[in-house]
C-alpha cells in the first residue's frame, strides 16, 4: 500500500493562506450599517458606574444603567474610581480599537452624582 508523506512547510503555507483568506473574507466595515468612516454617534446624557476591569494590564470602563458599556478615552483622573456613580454623554469613536470591552467614547461631560 503507497503511503503518502506530508511536507511540514507546504501543510504550514497552506494553512497560513487559508487562515488569511478566511480572515481577509470575515472581515467587514467596523462602522454601523450606512455609516461613514468619519461619522460618530452621540451618546445622550445618561448615568453610570466607573469600573475598572484587569483586562490587558487594566482599564477603565463606564457600565451604563441601560446595560452599555464605554471605555472613556477622556475621563479625567479625579473619576479614576471604581464604583463611582456618574452621569454623562459623549460621542462614540468608530476609529479607535482595543482589547478592553466597550465602545470608545470621547466624554463631553461627566458629573459625580
Amino acid at each position: 500500500m503507497h503511503q503518502h508523506r506530508h511536507n511540514p512547510r507546504l501543510l504550514a503555507l497552506l494553512g497560513a493562506v487559508l487562515l488569511s483568506t478566511l480572515l481577509s473574507a470575515c472581515a467587514g466595515d467596523v462602522f454601523p450599517p450606512g455609516e461613514g468612516h468619519n461619522n460618530q454617534h452621540q451618546i445622550a446624557y445618561t448615568t453610570g458606574t466607573v469600573r475598572y476591569t484587569y483586562i490587558e494590564g487594566g482599564c477603565w470602563l463606564i457600565a451604563a444603567d441601560d446595560g452599555m458599556g464605554y471605555q472613556p478615552i477622556n475621563i479625567p483622573p479625579a473619576f479614576l474610581e471604581d464604583g463611582l456613580r456618574v452621569g454623562f454623554n459623549g460621542r462614540l469613536r468608530y476609529d479607535l480599537a482595543g482589547f478592553c470591552p466597550g465602545m470608545f467614547l470621547e466624554l463631553n461631560q461627566i458629573k459625580r452624582l
